[in-house]
């Protein structure tokens, strides 16, 4: 299972595509918008450390790389951080610049949907953990995605966290309190968005060693559940292919 060259995909695409703990160059922008050839737009705005509250926070790790194999995969559109961002857009106005280049994003392209990927400490209680706003901002498709996870093992009432799956669950609701990406692209721009949240496990090939949590000695040599992260990739993609055969 380790030697899945999707997996060894992910963990290329990590060590190449961002760069954590650094500022962009001058002539550089933080956010990177990768083009795609299809309707589908994944976000992945905390790929890289990001400000918030007066400190740097961790980079919510792999979301680069699952953005990236999607794009190769799908030809899905895919706007990150490349490099450390400030301010964080998730804790910040309509003006922040994430938030900005995704306004001129999506007014140049008829997206159908957007997906807005972020990670979770290993230790909370579920796998993946769906946001929303209690079904406002995903309405057409919502249904859609819970059955390609539940299709791919990850339920509600499954009998360990590594296998639940949790929707609009309290503060992984995608925005109901926050300026959130998924709030920000349903409110501002019609798009119909979801925040997924995924545990450690279910994302982390194997941590860098540029990782905040590799350099501060908090789990150096991480490695997520292999068998999982195969799954979390097998039901977004066939989710995303069901999509795109209706159009």
């Amino acid at each position: 299972m380790t030697d899945d060259p999707r997996l060894k995909r992910l963990v290329d695409l990590e060590q190449h595509t961002v760069i954590y703990d650094q500022a962009a160059p001058d002539d550089e922008s933080p956010i990177r918008v990768v083009r795609g050839s299809q309707p589908i737009l994944i976000s992945a705005p905390h790929s890289a450390r990001h400000w918030r509250d007066g400190d740097w926070k961790p980079e919510d790790e792999y979301t680069a790389a699952l953005g990236w194999f999607l794009h190769e995969t799908l030809g899905a559109y895919f706007i990150y951080s490349r490099y450390q961002l400030q301010p964080d857009p998730h804790d910040d106005g309509d003006a922040n610049p994430y938030k900005q280049v995704l306004a001129d994003l999506v007014a140049t392209t008829p997206f159908r949907l957007a997906l807005d990927l972020h990670g979770a400490r290993g230790d909370r209680d579920f796998a993946v953990a769906i946001g929303t706003i209690g079904g406002q901002t995903f309405a057409p498709y919502e249904s859609q995605l819970v059955t390609a996870f539940e299709q791919h093992g990850f339920i509600d009432q499954a009998p360990t966290s590594l296998d639940r799956l949790a929707l609009n669950l309290g503060r992984y609701m995608g925005g109901a309190r926050l300026p959130t990406i998924t709030r920000f692209l349903w409110e501002q721009h019609q798009l119909p968005c979801a925040q997924i949240e995924l545990s450690a496990w279910m994302r982390i090939v194997q941590r860098l060693p540029n990782a905040t949590n590799a350099k501060n000695m908090t789990s150096p040599d991480f490695r997520g559940d292999p068998a999982r992260i195969l799954r979390v990739l097998e039901a977004l993609t066939s989710f995303l292919r069901q999509i795109l055969t209706k159009l």
